[in-house]
C-alpha cells in the first residue's frame, strides 16, 4: 500500500525531514546507495560553486539535449513548483512519477532507519530519488548541482567524470567557514583521484586549487585568463575562441557561466559541432536570474541572494546607467542583508525593503531604524505598486535579495508582461 496518495502529503513528508544534519562523513547516504543497487550507468557532471552553478546546469543540460543525448538534470532549490528540481532533458518530473518516486523513498527509509539506525535527511532524499529517476530513465548523461559546500554534500556521493566549480565567494559560512580559502576548501572536496575541474575562479585562489588537485592526481582548467569579447548587451552575444556565441540569458555575467559550459561539453564530446553548442546556449533558461517579468517600467527578478550574487548583478546593470533603478529588496537574516543593500546603493538611491512569510527572514525594522535611507512597505504587491508609481515608464524596478524571495515573487506579483522586453 502507498503511504501516500496524493502529491502534497508527499512533498510535506519530505519538506519536514532535517535539513542539516552533523556529518563527518558521506557514510549514511553512501550505505544507502549501495542499498538502492543502482547502476548509474552514466557520464556525470558535478557542479559547485557559490554562484551561476543552476546558470551553467541549464546552458550544459541544454547543449546535451541538443546534441541528441538523454540529459538529467538535478538543481535546487526550485522557484514554483518542487517539481524543478529534478529534469529528463530539460523537463520536470510529472507530478505522478515524483508522488511515485516519494512513496518509494518514504518506504526505502523505513527499512533504512531500521538497518543503518538513522534517518536520511532531506537533501539527501532528493539526491537519492533523482539518481533512480535518471537510472530508470536510463540517461546518457546527468547534471547534478551540488546544494551546499562540497565536500559533505549529498551529491558528492558519485565519481564524477568531470567536475565545475563556477566561482568562490562568501555564503553559507556557517556550515563552509569564514574565509574564501575555507570556503574554497570544502568546493574541492567535490574532486575525485585522477578527475578532471574546470573553474572560473579568481587567481588569488589558483595555488590553493592547484595544490588540492595535485594531490589528487587530478587536471585542472583554471579561466579566469582566458580573453572573450563581449559584442553586445541586448542581445547577449559575445566572441570566445574565434567563435561568437548569442544567449538568452540576461546580465554579462552570465558569459562566464556559458564560457564554462563550452568548456564542459567540449571536454566531454570533443567532436560535439560549434552549432549543437550555439543553439543550446541560446535555448537555455534559467527563471528567476536576470529575468524580465514587465515593461512599461522594465521590472527584473533576480535570485541573488548573497553579496558575490549581488556584486555581480549590480556589475551587470552598470550597462544601464541611463535609467533610474529602483530596488524591491528582501533577503533571509543570515546572508548579511545591510552588506547586499549597500552594494544595490551605487546603483540606486531608491531603495524599498519588503518582508514575505519566511522563519528566516531578514529583521525588517532594524534594517529600517538602523538605515532611514531605506523605506518599508508591507507585501510585494504594495511595494511594488509603491515604486511603479514613481517610476517612468523608461526606468527599471529591481526586486532581488533571496532566491526564496523570488520564488515568492513569482507567484504572488500580478504583472503584465509584453512580448519584447526592451532591455
Amino acid at each position: 500500500m502507498k503511504p501516500f496518495k496524493k502529491l502534497k502529503q508527499a512533498i510535506t513528508w519530505v519538506e519536514t525531514r532535517n535539513k542539516f544534519s552533523p556529518k563527518k562523513d558521506l557514510l549514511r547516504i553512501s550505505s544507502a546507495l549501495l542499498k538502492m543497487n543502482l547502476t548509474n550507468d552514466f557520464k556525470k557532471i558535478h557542479i559547485a560553486g557559490t554562484n551561476g552553478k543552476g546558470s551553467t546546469a541549464s546552458f550544459i543540460s541544454n547543449i546535451l539535449v541538443k546534441n541528441g543525448l538523454r540529459v538529467g538534470t538535478f538543481t535546487s532549490p526550485y522557484l514554483i513548483r518542487f517539481n524543478e528540481r529534478i529534469k529528463m532533458n530539460m523537463v520536470e518530473i510529472s507530478d505522478d512519477k515524483l508522488l511515485d518516486y516519494l512513496n518509494y523513498m518514504y518506504l526505502f527509509n523505513q527499512e533504512f532507519i531500521s538497518s543503518f539506525g538513522e534517518s536520511l535527511v532531506f537533501f539527501e532524499i532528493m539526491t537519492l530519488i533523482s539518481l533512480k529517476y535518471f537510472n530508470d530513465m536510463k540517461c546518457d548523461v546527468v547534471v547534478m548541482e551540488v546544494g551546499i559546500g562540497g565536500l559533505l554534500d549529498a551529491t558528492n556521493i558519485l565519481n564524477y567524470d568531470l567536475s565545475i566549480i563556477t566561482n568562490i565567494g562568501f555564503d553559507h559560512m556557517k556550515q563552509l567557514g569564514n574565509s574564501l580559502e575555507e570556503i574554497a576548501e570544502n568546493k574541492l572536496g567535490i574532486i575525485k583521484e585522477k578527475n578532471h575541474l574546470i573553474t572560473y575562479v579568481d587567481k588569488s585562489l589558483f595555488d590553493l586549487f592547484k595544490e588540492s588537485i595535485d594531490k589528487k592526481h587530478a587536471s585542472v582548467h583554471f579561466l579566469s585568463s582566458e580573453k572573450y569579447n563581449i559584442i553586445s548587451f541586448n542581445p547577449l552575444k559575445f566572441l570566445y575562441k574565434g567563435v561568437d556565441y548569442e544567449i538568452s540569458l540576461k546580465g554579462d555575467f552570465q558569459v562566464k557561466n556559458a564560457i564554462l559550459s563550452i568548456n564542459a561539453v567540449s571536454y566531454l564530446y570533443p567532436d560535439i559541432r560549434s552549432d549543437i553548442i550555439k543553439g543550446g546556449l541560446l535555448e537555455a533558461k534559467n527563471p528567476g536570474r536576470f529575468e524580465v517579468i514587465a515593461n512599461n517600467p522594465i521590472t527584473i527578478i533576480d535570485g541573488a541572494h548573497n553579496i558575490h550574487g549581488i556584486e555581480a548583478l549590480v556589475e551587470g546593470l552598470r550597462n544601464y546607467t541611463d535609467k533610474k533603478i529602483s530596488v524591491i529588496f528582501c533577503a533571509l537574516r543570515d546572508k548579511n542583508p545591510q552588506t547586499m543593500i549597500n552594494k544595490l546603493k551605487t546603483i540606486s538611491d531608491n531603495i524599498v525593503i519588503t518582508d514575505f512569510k519566511d522563519p528566516r527572514v531578514m529583521n525588517v525594522l532594524e534594517l529600517v531604524i538602523n538605515d532611514p535611507s531605506l523605506t518599508y512597505i508591507n507585501g510585494i504587491n504594495k511595494a511594488y505598486k509603491y515604486v511603479k508609481s514613481s517610476s517612468d515608464l523608461s526606468d527599471i524596478i529591481l526586486i532581488t535579495g533571496s532566491i526564496h524571495f523570488i520564488g515568492y515573487v513569482k507567484k504572488k506579483l500580478k504583472v503584465k508582461m509584453q512580448k519584447t522586453s526592451t532591455i
